[in-house]
């Protein structure tokens, strides 16, 4: 598992309008890079909790994981609450 420094080292971070249903989400690049997309129109805390979320979801290297999504998304949200506590 990487560390939460090199997953930010790692990731451009974009802060954009969404749905309000979306909080946000990560994509891998093609050079090991990640693009994270957080939801603007959220409050400030929120943004900060969504954002130790995605980047769990590098950390615990959740790409392509063949879990079922709500086990990866209660893991990504347990390592997340870590850093939001």
């Amino acid at each position: 598992m990487i560390t939460r420094s090199e997953a930010i080292a790692l990731s451009k971070i974009h802060f954009i309008p969404m749905p309000s249903d979306v909080y946000g989400v990560t994509a891998p690049t093609r050079s090991g890079r990640y693009v994270i997309a957080i939801n603007s129109a959220m409050p400030p805390a929120d943004q900060a909790r969504t954002l130790e979320h995605e980047l769990a979801h590098i950390m615990l290297d959740h790409f392509d994981d063949p879990r079922d999504i709500r086990t990866v998304e209660h893991e990504a949200d347990e390592l997340a609450a870590i850093w939001t506590a």
